[in-house]
């Protein structure tokens, strides 16, 4: 989705969208050192090491907002464009911690694919076409 609105002859407004996937590798590596007391007392230390690799399909989507400005130059041969705006880019599902527990159902359990990443800011943003 690319879209411009024009509100004079040099400025406009603009809005770009788009969505993608992408599929790679996450290598998730944790070392953890627990320390236990039993019922007695003594001091138990379980060392434990979590590997896990894993191949997924990323998510990921792009947003803007903002104002442009664009001038032909020397007989609309070439083309000054400059942009002010709100980019948003949106990593789907993208933390794959491993983050251990203790349970009594077993030792150990991972829980994977919780939170997004999101980055957002201004963006000034300058071209020129040939």
């Amino acid at each position: 989705l690319d879209s411009t609105y024009h509100i004079t002859k040099g400025f406009s407004i603009f809005a770009q969208g788009d969505v993608s996937l992408t599929y790679g590798q996450f290598d998730n590596r944790r070392r953890d050192r627990h320390f236990r007391f039993d019922q007695i007392g003594v001091n138990r230390n379980i060392d434990s090491t979590t590997h896990y690799d894993e191949y997924a399909l990323l998510t990921t989507v792009d947003l803007a907002v903002g104002l442009r400005y664009e001038t032909m130059l020397y007989d609309d041969a070439y083309r000054f464009i400059i942009d002010l705006g709100w980019e948003n880019h949106i990593w789907l599902d993208f933390n794959h911690f491993v983050r251990n527990s203790l349970s009594s159902s077993s030792l150990f359990t991972s829980d994977l694919h919780e939170g997004n990443l999101t980055m957002s800011g201004l963006v000034v943003r300058g071209r020129f076409e040939f």
